[in-house]
């Protein structure tokens, strides 16, 4: 599975690659911290799933996922927040799924390779 992720805060970015790097299945592709980043170097990566902060600064979820499908219309896209009442308005938004930023580890998991959040 080929995954980008996508958050301001590298701390997030950093931690999340790591914990993708352990599983055999999944390869990162990619990462980006704002939008312009992630809009050209996703469609470049056509990566499977993107990782991607429902509060990205300056940008509307909405619209992120959105373009997201337009480029790479085969990823999921999967929002994170901090924030659990993002989920209802990620997932109505054409999130295919949902994660807290606290999370545990199997969860995470759990979400970018075998479930659609509901």
């Amino acid at each position: 599975m080929r995954v980008f992720v996508v958050d301001g805060r590298w701390e997030v970015r950093e931690g999340l690659r790591l914990l993708l790097e352990q599983e055999t299945d999944a390869t990162v592709v990619g990462e980006a911290a704002d939008l312009r980043g992630l809009l050209y170097e996703a469609q470049k990566a056509q990566p499977d799933v993107v990782l991607v902060d429902w509060e990205l600064e300056g940008v509307p979820g909405h619209g992120t996922v959105m373009q997201l499908h337009a480029l790479c219309p085969r990823a999921r896209v999967i929002a994170s927040s901090v924030r659990p009442e993002s989920r209802e308005t990620a997932l109505s938004c054409g999130a295919d799924g949902f994660l807290l930023k606290g999370d545990p580890v199997e969860t995470i998991l759990d979400v970018i390779f075998y479930s659609k959040t509901e």
